[in-house]
């Protein structure tokens, strides 16, 4: 697997920042705008996204120590 999926989910999410199709919508949903809500569930995406991008895109060789 090559090494520009980081990149890839970071773009997608950074387009699905720009949530331009709901900028009219005055929908509530559980008591909060729907853009506020949109935006909770974005920083829950975006949070495991940057896990699954440190837990299996960091360079394994970063960690090896080579004091011996």
């Amino acid at each position: 697997m090559t090494r520009t999926w980081p990149l890839l989910i970071l773009v997608l999410l950074l387009i699905c920042f720009e949530n331009f199709w709901m900028w009219d919508n005055d929908a509530f949903v559980f008591g909060i705008p729907v853009n506020l809500f949109y935006h909770i569930g974005l920083c829950v995406a975006t949070t495991l996204a940057m896990l699954v991008v440190v837990r299996w895109g960091w360079p394994h060789h970063l960690d090896e120590d080579d004091s011996k």
